[in-house]
């Protein structure tokens, strides 16, 4: 099995390259792949992708060491990969959060289907709803957010029977 390791910055600020680590206990990381910078210095946002190949069926957790030219460095929180499951539908990245205008949702689909994405306020008020049909593979949803006010919303995607649901903050 492959694994699709995607993540975008900000803004990037002497940013010299990324480590993208493995681990297979969640403390012990090993660096797999390392993706230099695209600019260094950015004020647009950047997407960054590494597939890991070949990987045999068990748990595996990944992260990010973002590291600047000066050594000095940061870490991405950890994410977990079950490849023992067969996942439908795995959701790599919500940004930015907080947000302001636009919500981005990175999504990748074992297989072709239909995916619902759905947008709550703090009470579970609906605010936004996008039904799109999908081949497999990384897709993109950028979700106008402009008219939604401040404060928390829970954003939900649903696809091949499979729910995952994260905060945002406005």
């Amino acid at each position: 099995s492959n694994v699709n390791v995607n993540w975008s910055t900000a803004s990037e600020i002497n940013n010299e390259y990324f480590l993208v680590e493995r681990s297979s206990d969640g403390i012990n990381f090993e660096t797999v792949s390392c993706v230099n910078s695209r600019n260094g210095n950015s004020a647009t946002t950047q997407f960054y992708q590494y597939v890991d190949m070949n990987l045999n069926p068990a748990v595996y957790y990944y992260r990010i060491k973002q590291v600047d030219f000066d050594g000095s460095y940061a870490f991405s929180v950890v994410r977990t990969i079950n490849l023992t499951e067969n996942n439908a539908l795995d959701v790599n990245s919500v940004y930015p959060n907080p947000f302001t205008n636009v919500v981005n949702v990175n999504i990748n689909l074992v297989v072709a289907s239909t995916v619902e994405i759905i947008v709550s306020d703090i009470n579970g008020r609906e605010v936004k709803h996008i039904v799109k049909d999908m081949n497999e593979g990384l897709a993109n949803f950028e979700i106008n957010t402009a008219d939604l006010v401040n404060g928390a919303y829970y954003e939900t995607v649903k696809a091949q029977g499979e729910t995952q649901t994260h905060k945002l903050i406005k």
